[in-house]
Formats: structure tokens, C-alpha cells, sequence
């Protein structure tokens, strides 16, 4: 969003920054990464097993910590040998925005790239799956847990802003109320998680001449808040709030300004080549606009307040200054 001589790349940064720390993690390791952890892995279930129903004496803590760490260094060492790259960790880190954490990033890796290769296996285009007998979970598990931190550490004030929206949701859902805001145009926006109760609708339906039965399940909507799941959908329903702000900000003073003929696609512009460089003002001049004055934190707070319920102190807005977007380059490619 400011200034710069070439397009900053979050997603670069996050690969170089996942790389060296999987290159210390794995320093001192020595041995097949992938029997390592196949071993690790057998002897950690037998402990648990061993331990069922009871809590583990310090011993067996220590021991069941020291092969969780033992799979960590062989899974560092698997990512250190290969490399990490930018398009390993772009899903993950574009989705922390959205409430997305360590576990839902190995999740992501592991649709991405463990079960692809685990396919190729079975289809005969590989001998063997790259990342050993356990087909790269445990890789998943580490990468997805050092994207998560890395990212959090290189987007301080961004995590400080997650975590005071996941917290707002909670307590807004635990007093039963939703979260509101107000755009800065005065569009007022209304989002909560509310429970259900599922049941099953029985349809009979004619399919090639034959009757068959169909059960769906409707689920309908009860009064009652649910906090939990209002608490992680919080942060990526304001980010799409924001975005939508943003976007009809630009239709309406392009449209008004230059040209009708304005196409949007989530938060993708297009226009006529002849308008390129001016409808890229205008999304800089519009996001400007937004966030000169306008704080969606504090808007969510206001209105709770309204409503009788005090959220936490909002966290401190970072030294950004929203006019220096009028000459960033690349904030719109």
C-alpha cells in the first residue's frame, strides 16, 4: 500500500521466512526423515495407548514431548531438503485473514499437495510419495504450524485486529447479540451466527421412472447466538464488508466520473485499456476515502456499546497513513 520501486510480495516473504526456520529447526537432525517419523509416531501411540484413561506421569510427558519433537525436526528437515516456495504457502497465509489457523493451514497443505502426490502414487505416475510412509502429514502439521506463526509475526497489528474481532464475536455472542456496523456511507450491516435445529424432510422424488426416497436436512434458524461460530466468522465477515465497501465506492464515482462501463469480480476492476490508469486512481483514491476517518473496529464497538455490552479496548492503529496510498504504484495492478 505505499510507495515502492517493485510490487510487495507478502507471500515470498512468507516462504523465505518458513524456509530458514525449517533449515534451524532441522540443524542438528541426522537420519530418514521418514522412518523417523513412522517410528516416532508408532511409539507415541503406544505410550497414549499405554496411558488411556489416566493422565501421564512426568516421565511419560517428557517422553511423549520428546517425540513430538523428534516427528517436528524430521518434518523441518523433509522442508528444508526440498524448499518451500511461494505458491506452498499462499493459500494459507491469503486465508489467515479469514480465521484460518495452524491446523486449518496443514488441512490446506494437505489438499493442496499431500493428497495430489498420494494420488500420483496410486495412479502409477509415482514410484513413492515424496514425503515417506505417512504421505506427508506430518510435514503438513509442521509446515501449517510455521506459516501460521511466521505470518503473525510479519503482520503484528493485523493478528492484534483478528484477535479483538474473534473476541468481540464471542462476547457479542455470548450476551446473544450479533455484530453491527456502519459503513462509512452509512450502509448498516448486521451479521450473526445463530443456532439451528436440524431435522430431516422426507420427498419422494420420481428419478428414470422409479420412485425414490430423499431425506435433506433443513436446518431452521433458532434466536440464540451461537458464539463460538460467531466468533471466527467475525474477522472474515468485516473483511468482506470492507471489500464491498470499497468496491462500490468505485463503481459509483467511476461510473459517474469517467465511464459506465466498469466490470467487477470480487475485488478484481476492469475498464475500457483507454481508462487503466485512471479507474487505478480512483481505487486509491476511494480506499483513502474509507479508512481516512473510518475505523470498522470502532464502529463495531459503538454500536455494541448501543446495545448495552462493552467489548475490550480497541487495539492502537498502526502508523499507516492512508494518503500515501495516492502514490502506490502497485497497490492496484
Amino acid at each position: 500500500l505505499y510507495p515502492s520501486k517493485a510490487p510487495q510480495d507478502l507471500y515470498a516473504r512468507v516462504a523465505a521466512a518458513c524456509i530458514k526456520r525449517a533449515m534451524r529447526d532441522s540443524a542438528s537432525f541426522t537420519g530418514d526423515p521418514s522412518e523417523v517419523i513412522v517410528a516416532a509416531k508408532e511409539e507415541r501411540s503406544f505410550l497414549r495407548e499405554t496411558c488411556e484413561g489416566r493422565k501421564m506421569d512426568p516421565a511419560e510427558k517428557a517422553q511423549d514431548n520428546h517425540l513430538r519433537g523428534l516427528i517436528g525436526e524430521a518434518a523441518a528437515y523433509q522442508w528444508a531438503k526440498r524448499g518451500i516456495s511461494r505458491s506452498d504457502v499462499k493459500r494459507c497465509a491469503m486465508t489467515y485473514n479469514y480465521s484460518s489457523e495452524a491446523f486449518g493451514f496443514a488441512d490446506h497443505i494437505r489438499e493442496d499437495m499431500m493428497h495430489p502426490l498420494a494420488n500420483d502414487v496410486l495412479e502409477g505416475r509415482l514410484a513413492a510419495h515424496p514425503f515417506g510412509e505417512d504421505e506427508g502429514n506430518a510435514a503438513a502439521a509442521y509446515l501449517g504450524k510455521v506459516i501460521y506463526e511466521e505470518v503473525e509475526k510479519l503482520l503484528p497489528m493485523v493478528a492484534e485486529a483478528m484477535r479483538w474481532l474473534k473476541a468481540a464475536g464471542n462476547t457479542l455472542g455470548k450476551a446473544n447479540l450479533p455484530v453491527r456496523l456502519t459503513t462509512p456511507d452509512g450502509f448498516p450491516l448486521v451479521f450473526g451466527s445463530y443456532n439451528a435445529l436440524e431435522e430431516q424432510v422426507k420427498l419422494k422424488l420420481l428419478i428414470g421412472g422409479k420412485v425414490c426416497e430423499y431425506r435433506p436436512a433443513q436446518a431452521n434458524p433458532l434466536d440464540t447466538v451461537n458464539a463460538a461460530k460467531q466468533r471466527n466468522g467475525t474477522p472474515p465477515n468485516v473483511i468482506h464488508a470492507c471489500d464491498a465497501q470499497h468496491l462500490r465506492d468505485v463503481v459509483m464515482r467511476f461510473s459517474a466520473d469517467v465511464s459506465p462501463d466498469i466490470m467487477t469480480i470480487h475485488d478484481c476492476f476492469g475498464a475500457h485499456a483507454a481508462h487503466w490508469k485512471t479507474l487505478g486512481l480512483v481505487c486509491r483514491e476511494c480506499l483513502v476515502w474509507e479508512y481516512a476517518a473510518w475505523n470498522p473496529l470502532g464502529s463495531i464497538a459503538k454500536a455494541a456499546a448501543l446495545h448495552g455490552t462493552a467489548l475490550s479496548d480497541l487495539p492502537a492503529r498502526g502508523p499507516l497513513k492512508p494518503e500515501k496510498v495516492l502514490r502506490a504504484l502497485y497497490a492496484f495492478s
